[in-house]
Order: structure tokens, then C-alpha cells, then sequence
């Protein structure tokens, strides 16, 4: 879960940015090791955009909450944290057309769908 706010502007976050973090390891991929999360509105991630495209990533905002969606991926993907399958993580709760849940919550906070 992340900060619901641009932290830029102070507008709803819509997507995310990674940036590099001085204050030691991130609980990120290894790929992604010494960066965090960077909130973003729409207009500030169409700037960032700009310059680094695939570090863009979108935001989901739940009851208030903030969470990274990281798109799709297999259910026998392993999770970095608990090394489970993606398959064996709960359910998010956000419902989708037909009114149940649709999208994985990962141990890390990030959201896929599977």
C-alpha cells in the first residue's frame, strides 16, 4: 500500500514512479532494489512519462488506500516475499463487472491480475 496523494501536488495518485531511494534496500524485486514509490497524478506521470516510460506503473485506490497494480501475470509466478505461487494469495476485494473479486493481493501490497 502506498500514499493515496500526488506527491507532487497533493492530487489522487494514478500511477506510481520508481525512483532511487538513499535510505537503504527496498522491499521491492531485487530489480528494483534501493528505489521506492513515488505517487503520482495523471498530469505529473504524463511528465515523468516523458523521460522514463517504463517505470510507470498504475495506481488502484480502494476505500482510501492506495495500491500498485503491476498488470497481469501467472498464478504459478512466485511471490518474493512468502514463496508462494501468485495463486495461492487472497483475493482483493475491489469487485468487478459481475460483482466478485477479480484481482490478486501479492504479500509486498502490489495487486495483479492473474
Amino acid at each position: 500500500m502506498m500514499p493515496s496523494k500526488c506527491e507532487l501536488c497533493n492530487n489522487l495518485a494514478a500511477y506510481c514512479d520508481s525512483v532511487p531511494d538513499s535510505s537503504g534496500a527496498a522491499h521491492h524485486s531485487n530489480a528494483e532494489c534501493a528505489y521506492r514509490l513515488k505517487p503520482l497524478c495523471w498530469l505529473h506521470a504524463v511528465e515523468a512519462k516523458e523521460h522514463a516510460t517504463a517505470r510507470i506503473r498504475q495506481v488502484l485506490t480502494y476505500e482510501d488506500k492506495a495500491y500498485v497494480y503491476i498488470g497481469r501475470a501467472s498464478g504459478d509466478c512466485v511471490c518474493e516475499v512468502c514463496k508462494q505461487p501468485y495463486h495461492r494469495h487472497p483475493l482483493f476485494q475491489l469487485a468487478g463487472y459481475d460483482g466478485k473479486p477479480y484481482l490478486t493481493q501479492l504479500c509486498s501490497g502490489e495487486v495483479c491480475k492473474l
